[in-house]
């Protein structure tokens, strides 16, 4: 049957580990929106961290927050639905959790004001004291209650407090969503309420049965609603228990494992903008990667290639990994650290510019495949980049960074750059393999764009002159 909803768990799940959302995963959040079907988040969050991920997914949609227990509308910021978890039942579970596990730590989620501590106006947290202030804390409408137990993870806290909630089943639910960290935290609902419960009323509300739904999810959290979905997927690195209810297992977080479905079941294909040859995946847009020693004239190669490029009516972004690292003062003193973070940097403008249909021709020192990789995981999976290596003896290197206009401070000291010649040499073998190799004392630039233009017309990378457009593709 037709895939008629989608849902999807945050952490873990649609967000890749440093908590940022891939181009390509926010396009398909996007574009399944775009083909009618409903794109919902079903997270453990509450509702006053949403904005940012609505700003990440560009989806301002339905949320299901606080695992089940809040409809959220991100359009409006506004609590659709709130199942509480009644008071009396959280006044009993506070005194019998302290008595079962001294030193836990409790608090009520009430989600809808911004904070950043345990304790705050929306997550309150229940100090030990009277039975009356304590009641006065619960006199709210409350989403949730957390616990948490400083020297234990939810998982062994959970198991710590079992034959408490046992006796809670028919009162509570208990779930938890990060089970390797200690101090992390038990999450604690009305009963019957899971991520299924308020998805199974969000599908009703739109006419889907379950199996019109696909979900994904990495946590203990989300096995009811794996369970309850016709489509239940596990991303690659869920949660033991998720990985064996799961119907079916995909890519992890950081591989785009929710798109990789998506783009399945909708059978989306990427838009092909004006310019753009169709083939029968859809033309994806070109990437050319250019490396070389220093004063092999990778920046004069690049341009010349995205003009060539340009004259077809294409798109062309050029991405320089030096430009990046000048803004944050060049390679002179550079540390470790601040090159991967430059690096980083340029592999999400690489991915920005891919993702919006433009060609990008990337250059830079790019040694191994670790140097590429920021790069290559903003792209489509599948995309292979054209790789081409410039030659240049280091006597004629010497001679073009010496005559320069341009800034090259350690690039002119004749022992920098000797010692930079060497270890490119070192490294080739372990570089990937090249397309084509120039040597650039021999073919100046305009020579070397044309053979790699007519290779990519050739082997269908760009189509016939009849594909082209006159303008370039609007971004």
């Amino acid at each position: 049957m037709p895939v008629r909803l989608i849902a999807s768990d945050l952490d873990g799940t649609l967000l890749r580990s440093d908590a940022t959302v891939s181009p390509r995963t926010a396009r398909v959040v996007a574009a399944a929106e775009d083909a009618g079907v409903p794109f919902v988040l079903v997270t453990g969050r509450s509702p006053r961290s949403m904005h940012v991920i609505a700003e990440l997914t560009g989806h301002h949609g339905i949320a299901i927050c606080a695992n089940g227990a809040i409809v959220f509308d991100l359009h409006t910021s506004s609590v659709l639905e709130l199942h509480a978890l009644p008071a009396e039942t959280a006044l009993r579970l506070v005194h019998e959790l302290r008595l079962a596990v001294p030193g836990v730590a409790v608090a009520c989620e009430r989600g809808f004001q911004p904070a950043h501590e345990w304790a705050s106006e929306s997550r309150v947290e229940i100090p030990d004291g009277s039975l009356s202030e304590t009641r006065r804390l619960l006199a709210l409408p409350i989403a949730n209650m957390l616990v948490r137990h400083a020297e234990l993870t939810a998982a062994e806290l959970l198991h710590a407090t079992k034959d408490l909630f046992d006796g809670f089943a028919e009162l509570a639910t208990v779930t938890y969503g990060a089970s390797m960290r200690v101090g992390g935290r038990l999450q604690i609902t009305g009963p019957e309420v899971t991520k299924a419960f308020s998805l199974a009323r969000l599908a009703d509300d739109l006419g889907a049965d379950p199996d019109d739904v696909v979900a994904f999810g990495d946590m203990p959290n989300d096995l009811p609603m794996l369970s309850w979905a016709g489509l239940g997927v596990a991303v690659g690195n869920a949660h033991p228990e998720v990985v064996a209810l799961a119907d079916e297992v995909t890519a992890s977080n950081d591989e785009d494992g929710v798109a990789v479905v998506v783009e399945r079941e909708l059978a989306l294909r990427l838009e092909c903008p004006p310019g753009r040859a169709r083939t029968p995946d859809c033309a994806v847009p070109l990437v050319v990667v250019i490396s070389g020693p220093i004063g092999s004239g990778k920046s004069t190669v690049a341009r010349a290639v995205a003009e060539r490029l340009r004259g077809s009516g294409r798109t062309v972004a050029v991405i320089d990994l030096d430009v990046v690292v000048s803004m944050i003062g060049g390679f002179e003193g550079l540390s470790a650290t601040r090159l991967r973070a430059a690096r980083e940097v340029h592999g999400r403008l690489v991915g920005s510019w891919f993702n919006r249909g433009a060609d990008v021709v990337v250059h830079g020192p790019f040694l191994n495949a670790e140097a590429e990789a920021p790069f290559m995981r903003e792209l489509l999976a599948g995309v292979e980049p054209r790789r081409v290596r410039l030659l240049v003896s280091y006597d004629v290197a010497l001679r073009r960074v010496t005559a320069d206009e341009m800034p090259r401070n350690l690039s002119r000291d004749p022992q920098f750059l000797r010692r930079a010649h060497d270890r490119f040499g070192e490294m080739v073998p372990a570089m990937p393999v090249a397309d084509w190799t120039f040597d650039t004392e021999t073919m100046d630039a305009d020579d070397i764009a044309a053979v790699i233009e007519a290779a990519l017309r050739a082997d269908a990378s760009m189509g016939s002159e009849d594909d082209v457009a006159v303008q370039p593709p609007q971004l």
